[in-house]
């Protein structure tokens, strides 16, 4: 079932700290703008366990989403937790419900919540309405469909309970997993309905998600170093007369790039409070004001002001780099707006093999994109046949390029993306080739000896 508005109404978002899950969005099994399946792929010894958790909004109109999911048939997934705004009254959720949906949604939806193998699971606090009151006038609703919602006070829709959640029996029943809906009107802000809060148990271990960073402070030492070593090398290597010698080369420089990398580098652990600007020195500042408290709990107002000075000092730096960058590569004052940077790339989707099944782990996902992209491997190929259609050339010599050539070239990349791995990323070619000509002469030479 397709809708009539391809805008989608739901969105789930998942922290970096799940990264190590491998989260997927599974439009392999539904894809529909009301309703979003994420997948996380579970290690656990030497199997995957998946969990699938679904968000949904129902229409109150359409009813297009739980349609979407009947539609579904004999393809309809078992998930672990489906929640969302499904704008259904019903006495199995409100018992005290002013007013009862006049169709049989309620029980349709149930039904189609069993096939998933899940049941309506009840909050802490289990009257506590997940909309609330709103006038006609805020609602914005036809005045057909508010008649017939008027009870007492002809202007205000009543408090209803329409966020739902359903859960699989394995969740409900842990001594882990916890429902509550927020109380106070401070928490849904601008909304007119009360955020639900979810605890879901689904790993023994804590969730821990490290990365591999280059500090800012040490970009120039990093540069420095392989502008150094590849200018060494260039000194050792000015003729390379094998392809033998070439590819010693080329091996010798993925292992530099590799060692700065290794040697410049630190593992640092994502949290939802990390800041771009905060360096070593606000580390040192706050570790000292930590260790000097008093067991009163008390501060050292020298230690505090310390620290404060320390961290405004950082962001201004940052703030002044930031500024000096643009200016004097771009010039483009326009991209410190955020709403005129690139845009990210859209969520990620499950990729699926030759079979339809979703690739969970690296392995798989490297022999589905090797049959797709390698599969005339080991085939003969009639070479005569191809060449005798195309229009024989003189031979050339490759033309030496020249180091304004090549910075020139380097100049129009991207600077999100990176011409190949081991961190080779286009700002660090553009400065080394900037200062050191003897490695433009490298990359001629090895470009001479691989045509």
């Amino acid at each position: 079932m397709e809708p009539t508005d391809e805008h989608p109404q739901v969105l789930t978002y998942t922290h970096k700290r799940l990264d190590i899950f491998n989260p997927k969005l599974r439009t392999d099994i539904i894809k529909h703008r009301d309703i979003s399946l994420v997948t996380l792929y579970l290690k656990q010894g030497d199997h995957i366990k998946t969990m699938d958790i679904m968000n949904e909004y129902n229409d109150g109109r359409t009813r297009e989403a739980v349609a979407a999911l009947e539609s579904l048939d004999d393809r309809i997934p078992l998930i672990d937790i489906c929640a969302g705004d499904f704008n259904i009254h019903n006495r199995t959720w409100n018992e005290n419900a002013a007013h009862l949906d006049p169709t049989i949604w309620g029980d349709r939806l149930k039904d189609v919540m069993n096939e998933m193998g899940l049941e309506y699971t009840i909050p802490d606090n289990p009257n506590q309405p997940t909309r609330a009151p709103r006038t006609i006038e805020e609602d914005n609703i036809p005045l057909s469909i508010a008649t017939r919602t008027r009870h007492n006070d002809d202007t205000e829709i009543p408090p209803s309970i329409i966020d739902l959640v359903f859960t699989s029996e394995e969740i409900s029943l842990s001594e882990l997993f916890k429902l509550h809906v927020c109380e106070n009107d401070a928490d849904r802000m601008a909304s007119d309905h009360f955020p639900i809060q979810i605890t879901i148990p689904f790993s023994k271990d804590d969730v821990v998600y490290y990365v591999t960073k280059l500090d800012p402070e040490n970009e120039e030492d990093y540069e420095g170093e392989i502008g150094d070593k590849l200018g060494n090398l260039a000194e050792e290597r000015e003729s390379i007369s094998s392809r033998e010698e070439l590819e010693d080369v080329v091996e010798e420089v993925s292992r530099i790039f590799e060692k700065a990398w290794s040697n410049w580098t630190e593992e640092v652990k994502v949290t939802g409070k990390g800041k771009s600007w905060w360096n070593k020195e606000c580390t040192r500042a706050f570790n000292n004001l930590r260790d000097e408290q008093n067991p009163k709990g008390k501060k050292d107002m020298n230690k505090y002001s310390d620290f404060r000075r320390v961290v405004k000092d950082a962001k201004k730096a940052n703030y002044e780099k930031k500024i000096h960058e643009i200016a004097s590569t771009r010039g483009r004052p326009w991209d410190l707006m955020p709403w005129v940077r690139e845009r990210k790339m859209p969520a990620t989707e499950s990729l699926l093999d030759d079979q339809g099944r979703a690739c969970v782990d690296r392995e798989h996902l490297f022999q589905t994109l090797h049959r797709a992209y390698n599969s005339a491997n080991n085939r003969p190929t009639n070479m005569e046949r191809m060449l005798r259609e195309v229009e024989r050339k003189e031979e050339r010599e490759w033309n030496t390029f020249s180091q304004h050539e090549l910075r020139q070239a380097l100049s129009k990349c991207a600077k999100n993306t990176a011409p190949g791995p081991d961190h080779i990323t286009w700002n660090v070619l553009k400065h080394i080739t900037k200062t050191r000509t003897k490695i433009v002469k490298l990359f001629v030479t090895i470009f001479k000896t691989g045509e």
